[in-house]
């Protein structure tokens, strides 16, 4: 450590590459048994899962982007920055093609664009007879059904979150990293939650140590200070003696994989019956760990 800047904190060393093709293998599997010839997936989440790439730019990204992919593997990725199609985009990903999607904008307001696209692409794999779908809007399933009426289109969204349920070895790993990382932005926050401090100066505490210890991306960071509401957004509020305050910060670190804390903060000493009504939370929270 120098001066004081904190040092980053290192990253467990993980073959993504190698992951990426134990999931691929489960996903296959599955596939198989549901006897699924291709799969449409539209969250940023379940694409990364499947080809390990990087689509999700917002929290309200995930229907600007859809990936088409078949049982071997092969498959296109339709994005809304590009006007073009590319061909081997990403070389031995898998991704044959990036194709352009309606840009910047919810698939549901373009449903027969997005719909002529995705039976193109179906189209080029060969005739789909059964066809997973996860997170694609109701505007476009529905129009996508008209253009290929002899496919069955099979919701899949419940399925690929029990696949993604069960974690890998490694995505335990990086998972743990994850969290480490989210917990020292936490405690950066907690460190600067003083009289005087603003809610956005112990938000951004905590978002600057994410971003120093190299996340991937960003979700969130709320908090509560004196709201009786479930509004979490930051307001001005500056912290006085006596204060107790909530956030709760989320970011992505490196594979992808997530984390989500929540913690509570106090300003000098905290009210004797906030402080009593704190404590019997920690109790019930080790209850609950115990029963675990």
């Amino acid at each position: 450590m120098s001066g004081s800047r904190i040092e980053q904190m290192e990253w467990p060393e993980v073959d993504l590459a190698a992951l990426r093709a134990q999931r691929w293998r489960r996903t296959q599997e599955w596939m198989r048994a549901e006897e699924l010839d291709h799969l449409i997936l539209s969250s940023g989440d379940a694409i990364r899962y499947v080809c390990d790439l990087r689509t999700r730019l917002t929290p309200e990204s995930d229907d600007w982007h859809a990936l088409v992919i078949d049982g071997d593997g092969a498959s296109e990725l339709f994005v809304p920055w590009s006007d073009d199609s590319i061909e081997d985009p990403y070389p031995g990903s898998g991704v044959a093609a990036v194709r352009p999607a309606p840009a910047w904008a919810p698939a549901a307001l373009h449903p027969r664009t997005w719909a002529q696209g995705l039976a193109a692409s179906l189209g080029r794999a060969g005739r789909p007879h059964r066809v997973g779908v996860e997170g694609l809007p109701g505007e476009v399933l529905g129009a996508l059904g008209e253009l290929l009426p002899d496919t069955a289109f099979v919701p899949v969204q419940a399925a690929m979150l029990a696949l993604r349920r069960e974690k890998l070895p490694e995505e335990v790993v990086l998972l743990e990293a994850a969290s480490r990382c989210n917990s020292r932005a936490v405690t950066a926050a907690l460190d600067a939650g003083r009289a005087g401090v603003r809610d956005y100066d112990f938000l951004a505490a905590a978002v600057a140590r994410q971003f120093g210890d190299g996340i991937e991306f960003f979700s969130h960071a709320v908090c509560n200070v004196r709201k009786p509401s479930g509004d979490w957004y930051p307001y001005g509020a500056e912290l006085v003696d006596g204060d107790a305050f909530m956030f709760d910060v989320g970011c992505y670190g490196v594979g992808g994989y997530a984390s989500d804390i929540a913690r509570t903060g106090f300003v000098g000493d905290p009210d004797p019956q906030i402080a009593r009504a704190y404590a019997e939370l920690l109790a019930a929270l080790h209850v609950g760990e115990d029963l675990a």
